[in-house]
C-alpha cells in the first residue's frame, strides 16, 4: 500500500498550517522525509564525533527554522529598555527562538510530522 498524496493539501504541506502554541501563533509546514533524514543524520554523526548534545540540537534547530517555520504572530520579546515588543518573523529569529526554547522546538518538530494537520479536510 502506498501513501495517497491526493488526500493532502499541498499548500498546507509546503506553506504551513497555523498552530496556537503557548499564546503564540506559529505557521508550521510538514517536515519532509529529506529534512527528517538530515535531522537524524545530524544526531547520528554528531554522536559519532562526540559533539555536545546542545551543539547537535542547535544544528537540528537550523533545519527546523529553514524547512518548517514559515511565519509567526504574537511572539514577543524585550527591547534594550525592557519593554515588551513584537518580534518580527525571520529565519534567523526562528533559529534563535528554537535554540533558546527546547520545549517549543520539540513541539514544533512533533507537529510538523503529524500528517493529519496537512490533509485536505482537517488541520487548522
Amino acid at each position: 500500500m502506498s501513501l495517497d498524496m491526493t488526500a493532502y493539501d499541498m499548500a498546507k504541506v509546503k506553506g504551513g498550517v497555523w498552530h496556537d502554541i503557548r499564546g503564540g501563533m506559529f505557521k508550521i509546514a510538514y517536515l519532509s522525509d529529506s529534512a527528517a533524514e538530515r535531522i537524524e543524520k545530524i544526531e547520528r554523526d554528531g554522536k559519532a564525533r562526540g559533539e555536545a548534545q546542545t551543539d547537535i540540537v542547535w544544528k537540528q534547530c537550523d533545519v527546523l527554522a529553514n524547512e518548517v517555520m514559515k511565519d509567526w504572530q504574537q511572539v514577543d520579546g524585550k527591547d534594550q529598555h525592557g519593554n515588551t515588543v513584537a518580534i518580527p518573523f525571520s529565519k534567523e529569529a526562528a533559529r534563535q527562538l528554537l535554540k533558546t526554547d527546547m520545549d517549543l522546538s520539540a513541539d514544533i518538530l512533533r507537529r510538523s510530522r503529524l500528517s493529519y494537520h496537512f490533509r485536505k479536510t482537517g488541520g487548522k
